[in-house]
């Protein structure tokens, strides 16, 4: 086991590359299918709940997680504060590539608002 900081060169590890997998998609508000700008989409393991991996949402609504090993995860969807979008969380099932998904976010119940 080897954690954060630590330096070892006695250990070989290997990394195999097949079974790695991009996730692909688009994050759109649900009332009239326009993107979101801003905010993230993360990867959790589903037992846990600790974080595997993440990324921005694009000014498009896309977003992309590159080398993702088959498996099921937790995804999570987070539009910017300012959006006043409610989050997302969802099982995600890797088992290809997914260039496919499309995560339509509701309006918040209580949005935030800025300037008051």
């Amino acid at each position: 086991e080897l954690h954060e900081g630590e330096d070892r060169g006695d250990i070989d590890i290997t990394i195999p590359t097949t079974g790695l997998r991009l996730v692909h998609g688009l994050v759109t508000r649900q009332a009239d299918q326009s993107a979101i700008r801003g905010g993230n989409v993360s990867l959790r393991d589903p037992e846990d709940k600790s974080l595997l991996a993440k990324t921005e949402i694009h000014d498009d609504g896309s977003f992309a997680l590159e080398c993702v090993p088959d498996g099921t995860y937790l995804i999570e969807v987070e539009p910017a504060s300012q959006s006043g979008l409610s989050n997302f969380a969802g099982s995600l099932v890797v088992a290809g590539d997914l260039i496919d998904l499309n995560y339509p976010l509701k309006t918040a119940a209580n949005p935030v608002v800025s300037g008051r």
